[in-house]
């Protein structure tokens, strides 16, 4: 099951070896980096020494409990799903491991078909966690690009508006992308025009500002998807 472009690393933490090597085998078969640890005090350190997408971990464990693996995943990457694997017993503390921001938890006896599914959703919000990062910075870069070239094409002489500013203008307005003070995250969105006669006209300009070299074939091809989506 190919979730991404390049493998998901997950690390699989249980002291009971049957169970560890049975979930290991069950996943090994997808687009996954599997390691594997014995105990929560080998987690903490596979943790503290290397990046982790999915964090899978039982939840008694000598050493280190699954919430203390749990604490140090999301100290490390604030972005990490972890999946909490408990008995019926231990339930109430399952459900603190949610509030303290595990993805899910599972109870044993389990299903390989189960715990499956959970991590293939869990896999699915990393993706989607991932690409908005990515958008994120990259019409964080465009908005850049952008705030540089408008000002070399206002800064004349004269005073005057030179035809570059007004071509950065209408890309800016044509990406919607606007700073939010203080951080990268998220941008706002505006309303525009959708008749087809408008939407024609940006996608000339668009063309024209790629000739021209202001855009990049990957930028261009970022904001004529924007218009696109207006349609």
């Amino acid at each position: 099951m190919n979730l991404t472009k390049e493998s998901l690393k997950i690390l699989l933490v249980d002291d009971y070896i049957p169970s560890r090597n049975v979930l290991e085998e069950s996943l090994e078969g997808d687009d996954f980096a599997i390691v594997t640890a014995e105990n929560g005090l080998e987690a903490i350190h596979d943790l503290e020494n290397a990046p982790f997408d999915l964090v899978i971990t039982d939840l008694k464990m000598p050493g280190a409990t699954g919430i203390e693996v749990l604490r140090k995943a999301r100290e490390v990457n604030p972005d990490v799903q972890v999946i909490i694997i408990t008995g019926y017993a231990s339930l109430g503390t399952a459900i603190e491991a949610i509030k303290a921001g595990a993805y899910d938890y599972i109870t044993r006896p389990f299903k390989l078909d189960e715990i499956k599914v959970v991590v293939y959703n869990a896999c699915e919000k990393i993706r989607l966690i991932k690409e908005n990062q990515k958008l994120m910075q990259d019409l964080n870069d465009l908005y850049g690009k952008m705030k540089r070239l408008k000002k070399k094409g206002t800064s004349t002489p004269s005073g005057k508006e030179m035809p570059l500013a007004k071509e950065i203008d209408f890309l800016d307005s044509c990406t919607n992308i606007q700073p939010v003070a203080g951080t990268t995250l998220p941008l706002t969105m505006q309303k525009r025009r959708t008749d087809k006669g408008y939407i024609l006209v940006e996608l000339q300009k668009l063309g024209q500002l790629r000739d021209e070299g202001v855009l990049s074939q990957d930028e261009f091809d970022r904001c004529k998807r924007k218009i696109f989506e207006k349609l």
